[in-house]
């Protein structure tokens, strides 16, 4: 009798690579979409970006894709007040 385990999880290093892929995605959509937003929603993109982190590597990727959103965002929030 053949048994059905579960599908081997991808690494941890393949986690935390997709959570810092995401926010780089984030900031870059958010640097294009800048000049149009004009300041507004600097948060955004990052939680779409800890979302998918948090839902394909569990808590630690998302927690680092929340601290590098959350970084990245007051980047945008200060250049978007000239600060």
């Amino acid at each position: 009798m053949k048994r059905n385990f579960p599908p081997p999880r991808p690494a941890a290093s393949i986690h935390y690579a997709v959570a810092v892929a995401a926010v780089l995605v984030a900031a870059v959509v958010r640097a294009l979409l800048g000049p149009a937003l004009d300041g507004a929603m600097p948060f955004a993109p990052f939680l779409a970006a800890a979302a998918i982190a948090a839902w394909f590597g569990g808590r630690g990727p998302g927690l680092l894709a929340t601290a590098l959103g959350a970084l990245a965002s007051l980047y945008f929030l200060s250049t978007a007040t000239g600060a």
